[in-house]
C-alpha cells in the first residue's frame, strides 16, 4: 500500500537522497508537473486560480494552509499599491488576520517592500494554532515569499507546514514561484485591460447619449445659434477626453497594442510594437495581422483558428519579429463594440524567458 494522504492532500512525491543527480531530476520532474498544473489553470478568474495555485504549492511543499495576496491595480496606485488576499487554502481569506495592507505593514507587507523571503521555524515554541472540527493542530514553519517577474512584484504567497521545512522544498518553492510570477503577471494585465476597456465602452455610451439629446436640442433651440455652439463645444470637449484616454491606453501599456479592422488590418499601434517587434509604424498599418506576426494563415479567421488552437495546447503564440527571429509570445485578442472602425484589439507580451530552456 502506498503512502497515506496527508495535510489534507494527496502526500507529496517522495524527496530524492543526497546525490545531486537524483536531486536535479526530482525538482525537474516537480517543476515540468507543477507548469502541467499551471497551464490547466489558465483561466481569466483571479480568486479560482489562487485557490488552486495555492492546493498546489501545499502539496509541493508539505504544506496545510496558504493565502496569495495581489495588488489592487485598479482601485490603488501603481507607485503606492494596497495588497488583497484574493485567495486562501484550507483557510477562510477573508476572515484573515490582515485582508488588506500596503508595502511596509505586517510581515507580508516587509516581504511586499523588500522583495526578500521571511522563514520562521518552531513556531511551537509560540503556541501559534490552528483549529479544525476535530483538534488543534501547532505549525512547524511559516513561509512569506514574494512573487517576482522581471524583478516587478507581482504578490505575495503565505505557506504554513505541521514540519520543518527542507532546505530542498524552499529551493523547489523558489523555482515554482518563478513559473507563478508570469502566468499572475498576465491575469493581473488582463483584469486591468478589462478594466481600461469597459471605461471606454461606457465613456462611448455616454457620448452617443450626448449626442442624442443635441440633436434634440438643436431641433428646439434652432434659434439659439450661441447655445447651439456651446453644446456643439461641450460635445468636442468630451470626444477630445474619449481620444486621449484611448492614447494613454495605448502609449501607457507595457505590452504591444494593435487595434485591428474587422478583417485584420492594423490601425494603429502604439510603441512597444517598435521596442518588442522592431517594426515602425509605417512597416504594419494597413497590414494583415497574421502577416506582421510572421503567420502562414491565409486570412484572419484562419490565424483565429490558430491562435484558438495555440492557446489550448501551450497558451503561447509563436512570432516572429522584424529580424526574422522566432520566439514565444502571449496573446490577447479582444473584440470591440460601437467603436467604428475598430473591431479588435490585440494585446502581445514577450514570454520568451518562460521558454528560455527551449530550442525553437
Amino acid at each position: 500500500m502506498g503512502e497515506p494522504a496527508r495535510n489534507g492532500h494527496p502526500p507529496a512525491p517522495t524527496v530524492p537522497s543526497a546525490a545531486p543527480s537524483d536531486t536535479r531530476q526530482w525538482m525537474n520532474e516537480r517543476i515540468q508537473a507543477f507548469d502541467v498544473l499551471l497551464r490547466s489553470l489558465l483561466v481569466e478568474d483571479l480568486r479560482d486560480f489562487s485557490e488552486h495555485l495555492l492546493q498546489g504549492l501545499c502539496r509541493e511543499t508539505s504544506c496545510i494552509q496558504g493565502a496569495l495576496y495581489v495588488p489592487d491595480i485598479i482601485n490603488t496606485s501603481p507607485a503606492d499599491p494596497e495588497f488583497y488576499a484574493v485567495g486562501g487554502y484550507a483557510c477562510a481569506y477573508e476572515r484573515l488576520e490582515k485582508v488588506r495592507f500596503r508595502m511596509g505593514e505586517s510581515m507580508a507587507g516587509q516581504v511586499a517592500k523588500t522583495g526578500q523571503p521571511l522563514v520562521f521555524h518552531d513556531l511551537d515554541n509560540l503556541q501559534f494554532e490552528i483549529r479544525t472540527s476535530l483538534v488543534k493542530l501547532y505549525p512547524q514553519t511559516l513561509l512569506i515569499y514574494p512573487i517576482l517577474f522581471n524583478n516587478e512584484l507581482q504578490g505575495v504567497v503565505e505557506l504554513v507546514s505541521l514540519e520543518r521545512t527542507t532546505p530542498l522544498q524552499l529551493q523547489l518553492l523558489e523555482k515554482l514561484l518563478e513559473s507563478v510570477a508570469a502566468v499572475l503577471q498576465s491575469l493581473l494585465n488582463t483584469q486591468r485591460n478589462k478594466h481600461y476597456l469597459q471605461q471606454l465602452e461606457n465613456l462611448n455610451l455616454q457620448l452617443k447619449a450626448q449626442e442624442a439629446t443635441l440633436l434634440e436640442n438643436a431641433k428646439q433651440l434652432e434659434s439659439a445659434q450661441a447655445e447651439l455652439d456651446k453644446q456643439l463645444a461641450y460635445k468636442l470637449g468630451q470626444w477630445q477626453h474619449q481620444h486621449a484616454l484611448q492614447h494613454a491606453l495605448l502609449e501607457g501599456a507595457s505590452q504591444a497594442i494593435f487595434t485591428l479592422a474587422a478583417t485584420g488590418e492594423v490601425l494603429n499601434v502604439n510603441n512597444r510594437v517598435g521596442s518588442i517587434l522592431g517594426f515602425t509604424h509605417a512597416e504594419v498599418i494597413a497590414k494583415p495581422i497574421q502577416q506582421v506576426l510572421g503567420s502562414q494563415a491565409a486570412t484572419f479567421e484562419a490565424w483565429q483558428a490558430e491562435l484558438a488552437e495555440a492557446k489550448r495546447t501551450t497558451y503561447d503564440y509563436l512570432v516572429r519579429n522584424h529580424e526574422g527571429a522566432v520566439f514565444f509570445c502571449y496573446l490577447e485578442l479582444v473584440p470591440l463594440t460601437g467603436v467604428e472602425p475598430y473591431a479588435w484589439v490585440l494585446y502581445l507580451q514577450d514570454v520568451s524567458e518562460r521558454y528560455a530552456h527551449f530550442k525553437l
